[in-house]
């Protein structure tokens, strides 16, 4: 009976074991003898303590772990003898002896500085993985997780039967640990509360011909989530987040009390997802944190879908207007444009009569009687009358009301009132369902918000309007100061929906809406556990940030003095002064020895020997990895070898390990 958990397929396990494959092209780096190491070998007699000290060594500085001695390549076993001046059939594994075996580990640990896995180093690596549990992290993740921690602090990666044993320890400690703790804190109450989840059907209220396999659970009802965008699917999808709601409102307490966190609610989700509701039936306790974790993955999944409803209907109604908007545009363009003409028409013809009537009344000669019946005259000609003047009046405003209009902001304040009834009936109930956090959302808005949700919807004299800006206040009033509630609640939701995608309105009911302090450590957590986490995250050099600045402030000052000499010189021929003061740059041309470098690095075979790149990699010091380029369809992240077990990043677009 196995005695941990299956983590990896038997390839992926045995290729773990196995001594990473050198190609060929890089044996000659990769088991080259160092400085350090000449003496110690000069002094061993055997022949085949003197290949296998050398075979040690190269696999170590590759992978970081020792293999056994039977399973070294027959290849590198070949080289390394006929480097050594000896035969093939002069290493022989099981001559290998055991005390020289783990002397040489001990002696190459000690001049690579990398730690031995003992017992200090066991507790070490269950304590991390118990770290990683509470993260409810797939098995194979851990793993890969603990290989990096292995090489982040420099230990010596361990066999995977101890890996395995690691892993299966931790999480049975944690999940033991989360029970221990259901059972003191859950209520008789909550506990009925959650086995009426799995109540089926009364068979004495059965319908005439179901079957008992017809009969659900109020459990199945829960799993579905409708994605439609009609009123009615809207409403029906409110009205299950309505009973969600009230189940955990119930069930929050305990949650609280169990500090699950949202990996561990997921987690937990996917297997009432996945499961009927019988199979629930056979965990004992367990059921209870299952049920539990479903029914807050549930509610927090359906207010994802709430507030994405919200946003996508304010999107489609707000394009819908601006496409009436421009249809409207254009159709008043001609009309316009006639109305533009015969107001300039009369426009031109009122100024040839005043231009005529100015120079007449400056004629010094013409007597005032005669002036006024020639003025008379040329108002006569010119159709300058009572009737006509009050006609071009007219068309002057009525071209004045057509120019407002072209900016588009009246006819689409028109056009989102007239959309209001439509998307009142998509979110009237969505909207005052929604859990608003008031602690994070403007003020302003929170106060709209709450004060629909406390009216049912209904607008009072005292609806808050400082939300809206002065141009919108100007459109939701009437002339006569009166609210135009059809607008007021279009512009409602589409403030909301603004304000969701700038983080301003956040919620309590979902997981992607929520706010962005939310996603932070807890402030008292990160007090408490301050320089643990810094250890954990790599970054204990950055403790104290005032010395950390200070010291990148020197360093930027001295490369900005370094730079300013190299431009005042003549050290820099791509950088030179403009008569004008100024300095221009000029891009050199792309010269032949950079083909011939790019040649040297990445050799045509396609491998790249690690020791020449690893330094600028971060996580990767000191590896001798070879890398071999990657097909096209290579996702672009960080991934751990399965050979090496290492984690590449940087490059990992264009490379990867070539095990």
């Amino acid at each position: 009976m196995a005695t941990h958990l299956r983590i990896h397929l038997g390839k992926e396990r045995e290729l773990y074991e196995q001594p990473p494959l050198v190609p060929a092209a890089e044996q000659a780096r990769v088991f080259a003898v160092p400085d350090w190491a000449d003496a110690h070998l000069l002094r061993m007699l055997a022949p085949a303590n003197r290949a296998g000290f050398v075979l040690q060594l190269g696999y170590f500085q590759i992978s970081q772990r020792f293999y056994v001695a039977t399973r070294y390549h027959a290849a590198d076993v070949v080289y390394v003898a006929r480097q050594l001046g000896l035969g093939p059939d002069d290493f022989d594994p099981l001559r290998y002896a055991d005390a020289r075996y783990y002397a040489h580990q001990q002696f190459i640990c000690e001049h690579l500085g990398i730690v031995r896995f003992d017992a200090a180093a066991t507790e070490r690596l269950y304590q991390e993985a118990l770290r990683l549990s509470s993260q409810h992290l797939k098995p194979a993740a851990v793993f890969d997780y603990l290989v990096l921690y292995l090489h982040e602090h420099r230990l010596e990666l361990p066999t995977y039967y101890t890996l395995a044993d690691v892993i299966t320890r931790a999480l049975l400690a944690f999940e033991k640990r989360l029970l221990h703790r259901l059972q003191q804190h859950l209520h008789p109450g909550e506990q009925r509360l959650l086995d009426r989840l799995l109540a089926a059907d009364d068979p004495n209220e059965t319908a005439a011909g179901e079957t008992d396999a017809d009969r659900r659970y109020p459990l199945t009802f829960l799993k579905r989530i409708h994605q439609g965008l009609r009123a009615g699917e809207i409403r029906e999808r409110v009205t299950h987040f309505a009973s969600l709601r009230q189940l955990f409102e119930q069930l929050q307490p305990l949650w609280q009390r169990l500090r699950l966190s949202d990996q561990a609610i997921t987690y937990y989700a996917e297997y009432v997802l996945r499961a009927q509701a019988a199979q629930l039936y056979r965990r004992d306790e367990r059921r209870y944190l299952y049920l539990l974790s479903f029914v807050v993955h549930q509610y927090y999944e359906l207010g994802d879908a709430l507030v994405d409803t919200l946003l996508h209907t304010v999107t489609s109604a707000v394009n819908q207007c601006r496409e009436q908007v421009k249809e409207t545009l254009y159709q008043q363009r001609t009309a316009t444009q006639q109305l533009t003409s015969q107001v300039a028409g009369r426009g031109y013809r009122h100024l040839q009569a005043l231009t005529q009537i100015r120079a007449l009344v400056d004629a010094p000669d013409v007597p005032a009687e005669q002036k006024l019946a020639r003025i008379d005259a040329l108002l006569q000609r010119h159709q300058a009358t009572a009737a006509q003047l009050s006609e071009d009046h007219q068309q002057l405003e009525q071209l004045r009301r057509a120019t407002e209009q072209q900016a588009g902001e009246a006819l689409f304040h028109e056009a989102l009132a007239g959309a209001s009834l439509r998307l009142q009936t998509k979110l009237g109930a969505l909207v005052k369902a929604l859990v608003v956090d008031e602690a994070t959302t403007r003020a302003d808005l929170w106060r709209a918000v709450h004060y629909y949700q406390q009216h049912d919807g209904h607008l009072g004299a005292q609806v808050p309007l400082d939300f809206l800006s002065l141009t919108q206040r100007g459109y939701v009033l009437d002339a006569q100061g009166r609210l135009r509630p059809s607008l007021y609640k279009a512009l409602l939701f589409l403030e909301m929906a603004t304000a969701i995608k700038s983080g301003q309105l956040n919620f309590t009911c979902c997981y992607q809406y929520r706010a962005f302090e939310h996603y932070l450590l807890p402030a008292a957590q990160w007090a408490r556990q301050r320089e643990a986490l810094l250890e954990q995250a790599g970054l204990s050099a950055w403790r104290d940030f005032a010395t950390v600045q200070a010291t990148l402030q020197a360093q930027l000052q001295a490369q900005f003095a370094a730079t300013n000499a190299h431009l005042g010189g003549t050290d820099n021929p791509h950088a030179h002064r403009t008569p004008a003061g100024r300095y221009r740059l000029t891009t050199p041309g792309c010269r032949p020895s950079s083909r011939a470098c790019r040649r040297t690095c990445f050799p045509a075979t396609g491998w790249c020997p690690c020791a020449r790149c690893s330094p600028a990699w971060p996580g990767s010091p000191n590896s001798t990895r070879p890398l071999a380029r990657c097909p096209a369809n290579t996702p672009a992240r960080p991934r751990p070898c399965r050979n090496c077990w290492r984690r590449w990043s940087g490059w990992a677009a264009t490379w990867a390990c070539a095990a």
